[in-house]
């Protein structure tokens, strides 16, 4: 009789482990079906991915202007003055080619004046015997380069102006009265500054040099 118990016993504990293991396999293959069912969506979202990305990569081939409409978005985004000559470089017959030679001289103006390194440019000098009256809706400017280097001078304000002057020339500008952020580069160096122009003013660039004694 003990040993038929001990055999049941036996049998009883086989039978628990068998079921045990079984339960164990069915729920791995379970996990394993899961999983196998997230692997095949996500083949199916990068198959959906990859035929959008194919897509639209033979769109912009057929279609060049949607090239350039991504370009504009980018430079537009970023809103540099390099950002922008380099859309330029890409299209520089672009439709509104004025306004974005504008907006980069606006840029270059803000960029030099925000630059620790850049120095302070004195006022103009104003002309009092000139026809150009305080009252006149334009000013006039008069610009000599006499740094050794070529001149950029930059306006922005009501009206935005780049101005290049070769070494030892004077150019006349005008521009509307108004107030002006402006800037002046020439042998590696910028400077800016604030005007309110309202009549007729000279300014002479120069380079003043200080060396050190030994």
């Amino acid at each position: 009789m003990k040993k038929i118990f001990l055999s049941l016993m036996v049998l009883f504990l086989v039978s628990c482990v068998n079921k045990s293991t079984y339960d164990e396999v069915v729920f791995q293959n379970s996990n394993l079906m899961e999983e196998n069912n997230r692997l095949k969506s996500d083949n199916q979202a990068l198959r959906e991915i990859n035929k959008k990305l194919k897509e639209e990569k033979n769109d912009l081939i057929l279609n060049p202007s949607k090239v350039q409409e991504k370009r504009y978005e980018i430079a537009k985004r970023i809103d540099t003055s390099d950002a922008w000559k380099r859309f330029l470089r890409h299209y520089p017959n672009y439709f509104y080619k004025s306004d974005i030679e504008r907006r980069i001289i606006q840029l270059e103006v803000n960029e030099i004046m925000g630059n620790s390194n850049t120095g302070k440019m004195p006022s103009f000098e104003k002309n009092y015997s000139s026809s150009f009256s305080s009252s006149s809706s334009n000013s006039m400017v008069n610009i000599t380069n006499d740094t050794g280097c070529e001149l950029t001078v930059r306006y922005s304000g009501k009206d935005v102006k780049k101005i290049v002057i070769p070494i030892g020339e004077s150019i006349n500008v005008s521009l509307k009265s108004g107030s002006y952020n402006i800037t002046a580069s020439a042998c590696g160096s910028n400077y800016a500054g604030t005007e309110y122009l309202d009549g007729s003013y000279s300014s002479k660039f120069y380079i003043q040099r200080t060396y050190g004694r030994y």
